[in-house]
C-alpha cells in the first residue's frame, strides 16, 4: 500500500492514472465495484497533498479521461456517481489539510451528505415510488438478481428505509476514502501520526446528542426524512466507536491480532456495526480513552 502511495505523489500523471483506473475498473464492473475506495483514497490522499489548484486539475483530467471511456460502451451516466462520490472526498480532505482536524472533516462529510438527503427529499414527490422502480431495473441484472432474492414484503419493508441506506452507505464509502488516504499520507510523510490522530477521534456530546434526538425521533415517527438523517449520523460515530477500540489496542501485538479477527466478524456479523456505532455516541460522554488509559489523560 505504502509503494501505491507513493506512486500516487510522484506527480499529475500517476495520479490521474490510479484514480481513473480504479474508477473505470469499479463503474465498468459490477463485481469490482469495491475497488472505487481505492480510487476515492487516492483523490483524497493528493487532495492532502497539494493545493487545491493542483487537485482540481488532477480531479478535473481523471473525471473527463473516465467520461471519455465510459462513454463508448454506454455507462456514460455512472460518471454522475463519481462526481457525487468524488465531490465530498475532495471538500473533506480539503478542510482536514486546512484544519488538521480529523473530526471536523468527518463533521463536514456528514453536513454534505445531511444536506444532499435533504436536498434528495424536496426534490423527489415519492421517493418510495421512485425506489420501487429502482428495484425492479435492478431485477433485471442477473448479477444482482442471482445474489439478492426479496419477496414483494420484504421489498415493501426495504423502500421506505433506502433513502436512509444509501445515504449511510455512500457517507460510509466516502468517510473510508478519507481515512485511507490519510493513512496512506501519514505513512509517507508522518509515520505513527496517522494512528494517533485516528485513537483521539471524538466527535462531541454535543453532535452525540442530536444523533440520540434523530434515533428516537426516527423510532417514534418513521418518517423518510428522520429514518435518513439518523441512518447517518449513526454511521459517522462507528468511526469513533472503532477509534475507542483502536486505542485500547494500540501497542499490544497479541490485542492486534483479535482485532483482526474483530473486522472479519464485523463484515459478516452487519449487527455489530451497529453495536459499535452506538458504543461511539455512549463514548462521548463516557469518554474511555481518558477514563482507563493515562496515556489520553
Amino acid at each position: 500500500m505504502k509503494g501505491l502511495a507513493e506512486f500516487i505523489c510522484r506527480g499529475r500523471s500517476q495520479a490521474v492514472l490510479i484514480i481513473a483506473v480504479f474508477a473505470l475498473l469499479a463503474l465498468a464492473i459490477l463485481p469490482l465495484f469495491p475497488l472505487i475506495v481505492i480510487s476515492g483514497a487516492a483523490l483524497a490522499l493528493v487532495t492532502l497533498s497539494n493545493n487545491l489548484n493542483t487537485t482540481l486539475v488532477v480531479f478535473g483530467i481523471a473525471f473527463g479521461l473516465c467520461v471519455l471511456l465510459l462513454t463508448p460502451i454506454g455507462l456514460v451516466k455512472q460518471s454522475y456517481i463519481l462526481l457525487m462520490f468524488w465531490i465530498p472526498i475532495v471538500i473533506g480532505a480539503e478542510v482536514l489539510r486546512r484544519s488538521k482536524n480529523l473530526a471536523l472533516a468527518l463533521l463536514t462529510l456528514l453536513m454534505l451528505v445531511s444536506a444532499a438527503v435533504v436536498a434528495f427529499l424536496a426534490v423527489v414527490s415519492d421517493p418510495i415510488a421512485l425506489w420501487y422502480k429502482v428495484f425492479g431495473v435492478l431485477q433485471q441484472i442477473p448479477e444482482l438478481a442471482s445474489q439478492v432474492q426479496l419477496s414483494q414484503e420484504q421489498i415493501d419493508i426495504v423502500v421506505v428505509v433506502m433513502t436512509g441506506f444509501v445515504a449511510s452507505t455512500s457517507l460510509l464509502l466516502i468517510a473510508t476514502c478519507l481515512l485511507l488516504g490519510r493513512w496512506w499520507q501519514g505513512r509517507l510523510v508522518n509515520p505513527g501520526g496517522f494512528q494517533r490522530e485516528f485513537n483521539s477521534l471524538n466527535l462531541g456530546k454535543v453532535l452525540s446528542a442530536v444523533a440520540v434526538v434523530l434515533i428516537v425521533a426516527a423510532t417514534l415517527f418513521g418518517t423518510q426524512l428522520l429514518i435518513a438523517l439518523s441512518a447517518v449520523f449513526v454511521v459517522i460515530f462507528l468511526f469513533q466507536g472503532l477509534a475507542v477500540i483502536h486505542a485500547f489496542t494500540a501497542n499490544q501485538v497479541k490485542l492486534k491480532i483479535w482485532l483482526v479477527v474483530f473486522y472479519v466478524v464485523m463484515l459478516i456479523v452487519k449487527e455489530l456495526l451497529l453495536m459499535v456505532s452506538l458504543f461511539g455516541i455512549v463514548d462521548c460522554w463516557l469518554d474511555c480513552r481518558r477514563r482507563w488509559l493515562p496515556r489520553y489523560q
